[in-house]
């Protein structure tokens, strides 16, 4: 089951999901958010609100209960906590923390949408104070990456964020069905497990 997956991830991870442009990770963000964990969104630049109308379409609809960091973009989806601009989040890791909290799914959306406004200075900044998280105040951080898009940048962020992500995760699409297969993890009991589902089934709540 897809969900005992993300609830074997150990507090303080940092957890990289690189996901296809045509797996639908609306889909595998909904699976996250109904774990029945406690979850802050972290919302980069409107990805949030493009996740939510996509699901909406679906009739999944939980964006309303949602605790929000908005970070860029205008779009106001879910709880918002706090508002910061792209500079305060890249820099300013401690003030971040402190919105996040402690003991919860940090569900982070749209971090390649950040990475291609950086310069490739900034970019090792953000990579070191993300990393900087590891362990702490027992939350769990989950990081969507569009895969596609970070390898075609040239910044060599994808490698980098591999590198220091104490787990890893691909969610992408073979025909009808979407697969997530864990490429690294801190619990070697998921290591290399591949599972798969469809849309239907997640709708339903089978088989996830």
């Amino acid at each position: 089951m897809i969900k005992d997956v993300i609830k074997s991830f150990h507090p303080g991870e940092n957890i990289l999901v690189r996901y296809t442009p045509d797996s639908s990770p609306e889909l595998l963000f909904y699976i996250i958010v109904t774990v029945g964990r406690d979850v802050v969104v972290s919302d980069i630049m409107d990805t949030l609100s493009e996740y939510c109308k996509r699901l909406s379409l679906l009739n999944l609809n939980v964006c309303d209960s949602l605790k929000v960091i908005k970070i860029g973009g205008f779009r106001g989806v879910g709880k918002v906590l706090e508002k910061m601009g792209t500079d305060k989040y890249a820099l300013d890791m401690e003030s971040y923390s402190r919105l996040v909290g402690e003991n919860v799914f940090n569900v982070v959306l749209g971090l390649h949408k950040l990475a291609s406004m950086l310069t490739r200075e900034e970019l090792f900044n953000l990579v070191g104070n993300l990393s900087s998280l590891i362990g702490e105040k027992g939350r769990v951080n989950f990081y969507f990456v569009n895969k596609e898009f970070m390898e075609r940048s040239g910044l060599g962020a994808m490698e980098l964020w591999n590198e220091i992500a104490t787990s890893t995760i691909e969610w992408r699409r073979v025909g009808k069905r979407l697969i997530l297969h864990v490429v690294k993890s801190a619990n070697p009991e998921i290591e290399d497990l591949t599972l798969g589902t469809t849309a239907p089934e997640i709708v339903r709540g089978d088989r996830t």
